[in-house]
């Protein structure tokens, strides 16, 4: 998000605050990101939806998050938060698939902005399931859910 790069650089931050203005995808790409037509909004998205702007738009690097882990020395995450307004869709299976061991998982699902995002959310649920994650929280909006990897659970 331009905004958060731009509140980010003029922060006074410690030393060892990493920051790196990419998104996360499914892979490594450069896409278009859709600015919010409403500028006092900060949530842009690199789908075309109804929230954004289809002619303001900016090029953003995205990475997988096995280029991300890769680059940092990483190979497990204890929290991942995702908020990426409606390409969490596409970007939970290669999560999985990555080989990164991910802890816990905050997710906002965007079903919202599709005619088809229940079925996506009720697909990526099963996909989080199968792989060994267990919901332990939900929002009131219902759009905000919280995953725990099974085997880092403490019984």
């Amino acid at each position: 998000m331009p905004k958060s790069i731009e509140w980010v650089s003029q922060q006074t931050v410690p030393q060892n605050f990493y920051f790196e203005p990419i998104g996360i995808g499914n892979s490594d790409k450069e896409v278009h990101f859709y600015l919010p037509k409403n500028n006092a909004h900060v949530s842009g998205s690199a789908v075309v939806q109804k929230n954004v702007s289809h002619e303001n738009r900016v090029l953003v690097s995205l990475k997988c998050l096995s280029s991300i882990a890769e680059n940092l020395g990483h190979t497990e995450i204890d929290v991942l938060k995702m908020d990426i307004e409606g390409t969490e869709y596409e970007v939970i299976d290669s999560i999985l698939q990555s080989g990164i061991v991910v802890k816990q998982w905050l997710l906002e699902f965007h079903h919202r902005l599709f005619p088809d995002g229940v079925t996506r959310t009720q697909k990526a649920l099963q996909q989080l399931q199968k792989a060994d994650f267990r919901l332990f929280a939900v929002s009131d909006s219902f759009q905000e859910l919280s995953f725990i990897n099974k085997n880092y659970m403490i019984m």
